[in-house]
Parts: C-alpha cells; sequence; structure tokens
C-alpha cells in the first residue's frame, strides 16, 4: 500500500502517533511497533463558500500539515511575569521554527486563550506565516469551553485539509495552566478521550507547580505533566525539538518523541 502524502485513505483518521520513549542510550530501550496511517481529501465532504475560501491558500503550499493549537490560561493569577514569561517564549519559538524551512510550511498553530472569556488569539496558520499574538491575563478559567473551542477548530481545519486535497499529521493539543478549571470539564474530557481512542489527535496538559493536577489528570487521556515553575521557555523548546521531527517525517511514518527533560519537568 503506498503511504506517501500522495496516498488517499479518505476512511483512515489515523497519522502521525506519538510514543513519549525514554531516550534511546537507557537500558531497555524498545522502538514502538505501532505503524501509522494518514489522512487525505476526503471526496465526499460538501464544500461551503468557506472552506473553498480557506482551501485555496493550500494551491501555493501543498505540504503535509501538522496542526497544533495551543490552549493557554491566561486568567488573573497569569498577571505580570508568567504572562510576559509566555508572550516571549511563544514569541521565541514561532522564530525558531521559521528557521526551519520545511518545519515553516507543514507545522500550522493556532491559539485559544482563556482569561475570563474565551478567545481564538490566532487561528491556524503556518508557522511562517504567524504573528505571535499578545497575550493578556485576567478574569477567571473557563478550561473546559476552551478546550471544546480548540477541538471545534481542529474540526474545522481538518476539514479544510481534505477539502483541499492536504494531506495532515495527527493534531495536537497542548493546554498550559496554572490553576484548576472554573467551569464544567466533562463534555471537554470526554471529547479529548474519544479523539484519542480513534486516534484522530494527540492532547497533552502542560501546568506549573500550582495547578490542580488531580482534576486535570481526569480530562486528559495522558497524565499532565507539572514544570518546576513557569518553565514556558523550557517547554517551547522541547515543542519546537517535537514539532521539527513530526515536520521532518512522512505522514505514516512511524515515531517516538523523547520525554521533556527533568530539569524542567518534575514528573
Amino acid at each position: 500500500m503506498k503511504t506517501g502524502p500522495d496516498s488517499i485513505m479518505p476512511d483512515d483518521d489515523d497519522a502521525i502517533d506519538v510514543d513519549f520513549s525514554p531516550s534511546s542510550d537507557r537500558v531497555g530501550f524498545q522502538p514502538s511497533k505501532t505503524h501509522l496511517g494518514q489522512v487525505v481529501f476526503d471526496p465526499l465532504a460538501q464544500a461551503s463558500p468557506e472552506d473553498l475560501f480557506a482551501a485555496v491558500e493550500f494551491a501555493d503550499n501543498p505540504e503535509p500539515r501538522c496542526p497544533c493549537v495551543l490552549v493557554v490560561d491566561t486568567s488573573g493569577s497569569m498577571a505580570g511575569l508568567p504572562i510576559d514569561q509566555l508572550n516571549q517564549a511563544l514569541k521565541q519559538f514561532v522564530k525558531e521554527v521559521t528557521g526551519d524551512s520545511l518545519a515553516a510550511k507543514r507545522l500550522e498553530l493556532a491559539v485559544v486563550s482563556c482569561g475570563g472569556d474565551v478567545r481564538v488569539a490566532h487561528d491556524f496558520a503556518t508557522v511562517g506565516h504567524f504573528v505571535p499574538p499578545i497575550l493578556m491575563a485576567g478574569g477567571d478559567t473557563p478550561l473546559g469551553e476552551a478546550v471544546e473551542r480548540a477541538l471545534d477548530l481542529i474540526d474545522n481545519r481538518k476539514r479544510n485539509y481534505r477539502l483541499g486535497g492536504v494531506s495532515y499529521y495527527r493534531p495536537w493539543l497542548i493546554l498550559l495552566t496554572d490553576g484548576a478549571p472554573t467551569d464544567d470539564m466533562r463534555q471537554a474530557a470526554r471529547r479529548l478521550h474519544e479523539s484519542e481512542a480513534t486516534k484522530s489527535l494527540v492532547a497533552f496538559c502542560f501546568g506549573t507547580d500550582t495547578f490542580d493536577k488531580e482534576r486535570m489528570a481526569k480530562v486528559f487521556p495522558r497524565a499532565p505533566l507539572t514544570m518546576r515553575g513557569a518553565r514556558y521557555r523550557e517547554f517551547f523548546q522541547w515543542l519546537s525539538a517535537s514539532m521539527a521531527s513530526v515536520s521532518h517525517s512522512r505522514p505514516g511514518d512511524r515515531l517516538q518523541l523523547q520525554k521533556p527533560s527533568d530539569d524542567w519537568v518534575i514528573d
């Protein structure tokens, strides 16, 4: 079976898989045996005028896409130094990834902010065309609504890919928080678990040492990771390396990512 970017498997929503693994030089390392598929054009999708407009962008850049949406907690507790550090780290991340010509064409980034209300701070765009938004802190933390908004963005973007005939890697959703949700997350949890179970999404939760890890562990299929304080710079360095690995692979390739370093993650 053909597994390159031009293969057509319209009913398969299994793209790049992610398996945190120890470094290969550690005792007991075994490569993953998971074989992965890809998703491309869906000839049965019905296009709206908005869909067709969105698909035009793929004509100049037919590279496979790796969509990643960041759900960022911008509640009142992030005011001051934390939100400044987050903004600076996001800018540096975009700068680093843009320097990788292939990643700049393949990685698509979106940002959903969550502080008082939920906003799409930046819709999906390739990193080469992504302008980091200036995030402002304030309000409470409706993380459930924010995660669902991010999931809706991903669903819509995958539809655009199919209509545009562009293959894509399994989307990523990453939540960054320093506290606890102030709304009901049961629906968001259900959707995250269903998406992970069908291998249509990779979801992560990173929190500072003040976030409600116990509660978030009930929401995310993967165990949330605790940063040693507001280590946003180190987080984005890890994300940059991870995205580079994904973008330089082919849809259908087997892929493993290294666990975040103990230098900035507690567990």
